[in-house]
This record gives C-alpha cells, structure tokens and sequence, in this order.
C-alpha cells in the first residue's frame, strides 16, 4: 500500500541521516550515501508557493506560504531532505552533537556562543544527568 511505501522510505531516509549525523557529530564529515538520497528527493521540485493576506497588525498586507505536495510514497520525505539540506549550507556541521546522555538517542545544533552544549535539552536531559551526579555525590559523602 502507500501508506506502507511511504513508512518504507521515512524509515530507511531516518536510518540513512542518523548514521550521517553519527559521521557529522564525530568527523564532521557528510556519509556519501546521505548527499546521494538527499539530493535524489530534493531532485523532484514537489512543493509550490500561495500568496496569503498576513495576519493583523503584522506590518505587512501579504506574505508567501510555502507547501508540499505529497502525492508519492516519498513525497514525505522530501521536506525532511531539505531541512537536512538547509541545517548543512546554513549551519556549521562541525555544531552538530549527539546528546550526552547516554539513554538520549537525539541529536542537535549546538547554537550555544561556547559551543560546548552537551544535551538537547537542559530541560530534559541535561537537568536529569545533573540530578543524577548530585544524587550520586550526596549518596557517597553520607556513606563517608
């Protein structure tokens, strides 16, 4: 079915980007296969343009909406294809980390002005290891 094609191809497009970004985090280095399927979806122009009326007290009386056309199976991965694309020309790879939590399977941009961000997110991940090592601390000096 379609349905099943087009999970078909999310799935082996995800498998295909997160051994690129294992690559990117570690070598900085862009998978060969990666710019090949990337650039096979973005070689089919499936999305198009409408003018809309901008929302009040915007500034501005219109502005363009961009939109994906999904009628094959891999039309859903091509919106995945360009934002990996645009994330490669308008970030640094070398910003691309892996989430230092080991449970974590994310990824993320590293936009911090150090660059030295550890987890996706502080919220989550980062707040979680850091209760963890304090836990861990209290538990040892209470057994000193």
């Amino acid at each position: 079915s379609r349905l099943e094609k087009s999970l078909g191809c999310a799935k082996n497009y995800r498998k295909t980007l997160r051994t690129a970004l294992v690559k990117l985090a570690g070598q900085g280095i862009l998978n060969p296969l990666a710019w090949v399927e990337t650039n096979r979806l973005l070689e089919v122009p499936r999305s198009g343009f409408s003018l809309a009326k901008s929302k009040p007290n915007s500034g501005q009386s219109f502005r363009m909406e961009h939109f994906w056309i999904v009628d094959e199976p891999e039309d859903f991965c091509r919106p995945i294809a360009w934002s990996f694309a645009h994330l490669l020309v308008h970030h640094d790879p070398r910003r691309i980390r892996k989430c230092q939590n080991p449970e974590c399977i994310l990824f993320f941009l590293d936009t911090s002005k150090s660059g030295t961000r550890s987890w996706c997110s502080m919220d989550i991940c980062g707040n979680k290891l850091r209760v963890a090592a304090f836990r861990d601390r209290m538990g040892a000096q209470s057994i000193q």
